[in-house]
């Protein structure tokens, strides 16, 4: 239009027309009375000077040609303003409340029809974070808050959430990004009006309906969002969260706040598609919170198992459900972590799930030497029919078409690491990790050979899935199914985390099965110290610690270690036994007395006692004693060749009532329920591990009441290792119920172990 006006190209009817880009044209109402009806005039000004609308030759939405020369209206205008016309009261009322009147300038009384002003929020910018207050005074139209009593009574309701006086260019307001949502919500709710920065008017998000049916290869979600009179499909939702929007688009006139649920944020690692959502099988557990899964994903998928006529075992209902989840993840070519608590079976399980196979590949079984044992046996107890091979020795099968033919395989993680090469070339029905929390460390080689291993179907058994820290988990899931849990990089969302592995975990305790085992009883046994022995631990802790203190000042905490950990060892030596620490130390150990009286009271009224420490030399102390008192024992630590014969040993013969055993050798594999005593001589930082301890004879199969004894000495850095068991246990419980941060024990909390009691 410009370059036709310079050029005298631009004609209307005939007449060249003169383009004036200067003066710009404002628009407006100018009301007066018509008898009892109103008369409405479209005005223009320019500059100072008003003029009635029809004296233009012609008004377009642009702007106005007047005797052949053309101006802009400053703001365009909607054509549906651009004329005069007289109305009654009614009309009137009608005309001023639609939407963004042009100004109005009154020749007469202003008709009172809504006197009071009503609150209107105009967003500024895309986040909804900066606004500017306006008020709606019905027939007195539209305008930015002047600061009347009754707009600063809206005002002071603003103010009340989350937006603060703050001007930044036109807003007058600010809320932080993170409280944006919930301030709009409110507003929404008590029914004020908010525009955002396009001008369209803000509706509440209301309910959604979700869907999701199974696919081929992934779970597709479809679902509508509930704005008021209007539907967002659910992957506009998404799609709008994921670009970061805050409002998502519902028709020419109105947007939908997004009010985003934690629960959905899930769904936005997920792709879109033109159908929905299409999520992986395998994260499932992310729409728990959402919607039903397909009946296939849920646990009545866990068909009925007709266990084979050469099972020879008795199941518990848990055991069967067990069973029955087993057999689903199987079908579903999905890995699982079965994560019984000690005591309930998982062996059992397995076994019965294996005996409802037909086996054509090899079945490759890991685990702690020390178990290979108990596996043979249960196999020839429970499946006796199936042929078992025990992979270990100089003799083993190193023939990789022999060991092809075999069709259960047992073998050691020690024997994985030497045989990787023989063992990575096979194919197997299914690969099942025992105590698999030998893979805790991803970094470790026992690790990276399990998932090199070839098999459609992983499973892991452990009651212990976190002993640590959250990696602890990645790792085994890395080994189950390598992409549920992302990269190892990534911090973790432990809700997200939670929901992901859900389905493939499987975690009963004995209070969720309601197992009708006799009744453990755990007691704690404070000991009083000998003279003795307090002045020796508080000489050497004072003598060690000031000169750690020296060292830590002058060269920081994380440069002394070592010497803290040394320090800790040392002093809770001194606790068990003095002569730990000093071959010269002639002093009583009030620990060790008590344990022993505790030994001769259980021994003498035909208890049987798994007595556990950490140090093979208080075990040797124990060893020394009872030989005195001419009492046959049971040994185990982690030097020890027949495992096997020492526990058959305790099991089967009446006169041996006492079994030896260090806590980390005995922590794993052992059904030990002729046992009803557990003394514990000395604390261990992971409860769990002590728990463990315990269940090898609060077990399956056990008929007496067991006792289980800790014993801690009074004012010493085990009361502290006590308190600090609290932090642990929250690393080792099971990771389907965690909360908050997965933190393990720092070296600062460890140097607070060697402040003075």
């Amino acid at each position: 239009m410009k370059r036709l006006a310079a050029r005298g190209q631009l004609i209307w009817k005939g007449k060249k027309i003169v383009l004036d880009p200067f003066t710009g044209l404002e628009f407006f109402y100018r009301i007066v009375p018509a008898g009892e009806k109103y008369a409405v005039h479209a005005k223009m000004k320019m500059g100072s000077r008003e003029e009635d609308l029809s004296s233009c030759e012609a008004v377009f939405a642009k702007g106005a040609l007047q005797h052949s020369i053309f101006r802009f209206w400053k703001e365009d205008i909607d054509p549906q303003w651009l004329q005069s016309r007289v109305l009654d009261l009614l009309e009137l009322k009608e005309l001023i409340e639609k939407p963004d009147v042009p100004q109005l300038i009154w020749d007469c009384p202003v008709p009172r029809f809504k006197p009071d002003p009503l609150p209107i929020l105009k967003l500024k910018d895309r986040t909804g974070a900066f606004a500017s207050l306006w008020m709606d005074y019905g027939l007195q139209g539209k305008h930015p808050m002047k600061g009347t009593p009754e707009e600063i009574f809206w005002e002071k309701d603003l103010l009340e959430t989350d937006f603060m006086k703050k001007i930044v260019g036109e807003s007058h307001y600010y809320c932080p990004m993170d409280k944006v949502v919930k301030s709009l919500t409110f507003l929404l709710d008590v029914g004020w009006t908010i525009i955002d920065a396009q001008g369209k008017k803000v509706v509440r998000q209301g309910a959604a309906d979700w869907a999701a049916v199974s696919q081929v290869d992934h779970v597709l979600v479809k679902g509508k969002v509930a704005y008021g009179q209007h539907a967002a499909d659910v992957k506009n939702v998404i799609g709008a969260f994921n670009r970061r929007d805050r409002f998502v688009n519902l028709s020419e006139s109105d947007v939908g706040l997004l009010d985003f649920p934690a629960e959905w944020t899930a769904l936005a690692e997920e792709e879109i598609v033109a159908e929905g959502i299409a999520v992986k099988r395998h994260h499932v557990g992310l729409l728990e919170d959402i919607t039903p899964l397909p009946p296939e994903y849920q646990a009545a998928a866990w068909e009925e198992v007709l266990l084979s006529d050469n099972f020879l075992g008795k199941l518990f209902d848990y055991q069967r459900k067990g069973v029955q989840w087993l057999s689903y993840l199987f079908r579903s070519r999905f890995g699982g972590l079965l994560a019984d608590e000690m005591g309930l079976g998982k062996t059992i399980q397995v076994l019965a799930f294996l005996s409802t196979l037909k086996i054509t590949q090899p079945v490759l079984i890991v685990m702690p030497v020390s178990l290979l044992f108990n596996w043979k046996k249960e196999f020839e107890k429970f499946v006796p029919s199936l042929q078992v091979y025990v992979h270990r020795g100089e003799d083993r099968l190193l023939d990789l078409e022999k060991l092809k033919e075999q069709k259960v395989i047992l073998t050691s993680y020690a024997q994985l690491r030497i045989d990787r090469l023989l063992l990575e070339s096979m194919d197997f029905e299914a690969l099942i990790l025992d105590e698999a929390q030998a893979i805790k460390n991803p970094d470790s080689l026992t690790a990276q050979i399990a998932c090199r291993l070839r098999s459609p179907f992983r499973l892991a058994l452990t009651g212990t899935p976190v002993e640590n820290r959250y990696e602890d988990l990645w790792s085994l899931f890395r080994f189950l199914m390598p992409t549920l849990l992302g990269e190892r990089k990534e911090a973790p969302v432990l809700e997200r985390v939670r929901k992901k592995i859900r389905p493939f975990t499987l975690r009963r305790t004995k209070i969720d099965v309601n197992l009708q085992l006799p009744e453990k009883q755990e007691q704690m046994v404070w000991i009083g110290w000998d003279e003795d022995q307090r002045s020796f631990y508080d000489q050497y802790l004072k003598e060690k610690r000031n000169a750690l203190v020296q060292k830590v000042q002058a060269q920081g905490i994380s440069s002394q270690k070592m010497e803290i950990l040394e320090l800790i060892l040392r002093i809770r030596q001194i606790c068990c036994h003095p002569q730990l620490v000093s071959g010269e130390y002639a002093g009583e150990s009030a620990k060790f007395e008590r344990v022993c009286n505790d030994l001769e009271e259980a021994i003498s009224t035909g208890h049987k006692i798994l007595l556990y420490s950490q140090f093979t030399s208080v075990l040797g102390f124990f060893r020394k004693w009872m030989e005195e008192k001419n009492y046959s024992y049971a040994y185990l630590d982690g030097q020890t060749q027949d495992r096997e014969k020492a526990v058959e040993l305790f099991r089967s013969d009446p006169n041996i009532q006492v079994f030896l055993m260090s806590l980390k050798a005995g922590g794993v594999g052992l059904n030990l329920q002729v046992a009803d005593y557990v003394f514990l001589y000395d604390p261990w930082w992971n409860e769990a591990a002590e728990r463990q301890a315990i269940d090898r004879a609060h077990r399956v199969g056990q008929k007496n009441k067991v006792i289980a004894r800790k014993y801690l000495m009074a004012e010493s850095i085990e009361e502290k290792i006590l308190k600090l068991q609290g932090v642990k246990q929250s690393l080792s419980e099971n990771l389907l119920e965690f909360e908050g941060e997965i933190q393990p024990i720092s070296l600062e909390d460890l140097y607070t172990l060697l402040e003075t009691i």
